[in-house]
């Protein structure tokens, strides 16, 4: 059976937005299912890089901004791997258009959809745990050929009802598709909207066999206006960058050296 891509299983879930629901009818009690919660919770607050881009004058030639560059480069290039809330979220986003069934203690969305002779069907699932609800998303897949997923779990995590902590395990594809294998964790605590703590990892076997035993890990802190990038690779390469959002100064360290820039964005020594 051939390998089933982490590619085409994000082009599968964008396709799956055009399916259509099961024919439920719907919970038997008299609850309301839990509110699906945001997965982007679980992603650094990166906006700073992304929204400061200072371009030096063309008659400027004393003043540089190459020490922020090469941080908004290491900052933006390595979190887009850990941009799984646009991705993953789809799924919730679809789910949540269908009515939800109650069984056994477990809230249930499922939906299906046809396409090109491929069919797929999924099923996500809530179970309230007291201050906190355990979800997953399953995947069932046949391309119509000979290759069939039964029951993948896609994500999984424990959130709490104010989405305060938390943590998602989110799955690649193996090579015989029926085992899950971790592709990135996340984990989050957050005591107030500008105290928060994030730690992502990303495992090697998502990316190739030959990786396998590889891992990037992304802790991120933010307090107040202050915030802070850990990053750290298998191959023993590290980055830390810090950055303030009312000040604008910042720095990088990487590999040992840390440069830094002003509130222009422009290099200065490190103090």
């Amino acid at each position: 059976m051939k390998k089933i891509s982490y590619a085409l299983l994000i082009a599968v879930l964008f396709v799956g937005l055009t399916g259509c629901g099961d024919d439920s009818t719907g919970p038997d009690v008299n609850e309301d299912p839990p509110q699906m919660p945001n997965i982007e919770k679980g992603q650094p607050d990166v906006s700073f890089f992304q929204e400061n881009n200072p371009q030096k004058a063309a008659t400027d030639e004393l003043n540089e901004t190459n020490n922020y560059n090469q941080a908004q480069m290491t900052v933006l290039w390595n979190t887009v791997f850990f941009s799984f809330g646009q991705s993953y979220g789809t799924l919730f986003s679809q789910a949540n258009q269908e009515e939800a069934d109650f069984n056994n203690g477990v809230w249930e969305w499922s939906y299906t959809y046809n396409f090109e002779g491929m069919s797929a069907s999924y099923r996500t699932t809530a179970e309230e745990l007291g201050n906190s609800i355990k979800w997953a998303t399953y995947w069932s897949y046949d391309d119509g050929q000979g290759d069939s997923i039964d029951n993948y779990k896609i994500f999984e995590g424990t959130v709490a009802n104010d989405e305060s902590t938390g943590d998602w395990t989110f799955n690649a594809m193996d090579s015989d598709l029926q085992q899950e294998v971790p592709f990135i964790t996340s984990t989050w605590n957050f005591t107030s909207d500008t105290e928060k703590e994030i730690n992502l990892t990303m495992y090697g076997d998502a990316i190739d066999d030959e990786s396998a035993n590889e891992t990037a890990t992304i802790d991120f802190e933010q307090n107040g206006t202050d915030f802070s990038m850990d990053l750290n690779f298998a191959d023993g390469e590290t980055h830390l960058v810090t950055w303030n959002t009312d000040t604008n100064v910042g720095s990088i360290t990487s590999n040992g050296e840390t440069v830094c820039w002003d509130e222009n964005f422009q290099d200065v020594p490190c103090e």
